[in-house]
């Protein structure tokens, strides 16, 4: 006798195989665009590539150790620290020279007893009559260790003389 359960089944004596009865994934393209925020994707893409680096150690240890041993402090709300050597005044322009405003706390000048008020005539035996205010703290400025002549006068009095190590000094 024959099956006449449908035609459309197939005859029995095929072999069945299991992966026909197997759930099927099915892939298809989005039908809309998928736009996500860049603060959640960037996280995702710096991990994603911080993690191939090491895949590959030799190039982190050529390229990347270096970079971070660098420490640098330059960003932009803070502004790295200038440095220089100095004797510790702050000076204004004055007629035959340039007039101490601050002797700055446990510094050269201050240790000498530069005071505000007094009137820088020569630095190193050199007139500063026509000097600008830039000219004179150059003067001033120099290696750390080096010293520096400073001929000054106090309340119209006679001129002193006073020889100062230059000493590092930071610029806020």
């Amino acid at each position: 006798m024959s099956d006449s359960s449908g035609s459309d089944q197939e005859p029995k004596n095929q072999r069945e195989n299991p992966q026909d009865h197997a759930p099927k994934v099915v892939i298809r393209p989005a039908r809309r665009r998928l736009s996500l925020p860049v603060a959640q994707v960037l996280p995702v893409i710096i991990v994603m590539l911080v993690g191939s680096l090491f895949l590959h150690w030799d190039f982190v240890q050529t390229w990347i150790q270096p970079l971070l041993s660098m420490r640098t402090v330059n960003t932009a709300k803070t502004k790295p620290a200038r440095t220089f050597g100095g004797v510790g005044l702050a000076l204004k322009s004055a007629a035959g020279g340039a007039e101490v405003v601050r002797a700055f706390p446990n510094t050269p000048a201050a240790l000498a007893g530069l005071q505000p008020g007094d009137l820088i005539t020569a630095i190193d035996g050199i007139s500063l009559a026509q000097k600008t205010l830039p000219d004179i703290s150059a003067r001033l400025r120099g290696p750390e260790g080096s010293g520096v002549t400073i001929s000054y006068s106090r309340g119209g009095g006679a001129p002193r003389e006073v020889t100062l190590m230059r000493v590092m000094l930071m610029a806020k």
